[in-house]
């Protein structure tokens, strides 16, 4: 009889380790998935950043060349269709 209980014992706790590990591993993955990704106007704000703190004419030179205006009409862009949009 001890052998049973004992069998018994030993069935249910290899049950509670596989769930707590089936908990263990979906917490992991759930957790990298709340991870920050980082977006493209993270990126250019984080360049502009890394821009020189020197008012020499050639660093800012280089760092206007350096700084990407591409997107800047766009943006106007839409920034305008929204505030028309709201009225």
């Amino acid at each position: 009889m001890d052998e049973t209980i004992n069998n018994k014992d030993r069935g249910n706790f290899l049950i509670i380790l596989v769930i707590a590990l089936g908990v263990a591993i979906t917490l992991i993955f759930y957790m990298r998935s709340l991870k920050p990704k980082i977006t493209s106007d993270e990126l250019e704000i984080q360049s502009i950043s890394q821009q020189s703190s020197s008012d020499e004419t050639e660093e800012i030179e280089k760092d206007l060349e350096n700084t990407d205006l591409s997107e800047l009409d766009r943006e106007l862009f839409n920034i305008e269709k929204e505030l028309n949009d709201s009225y």
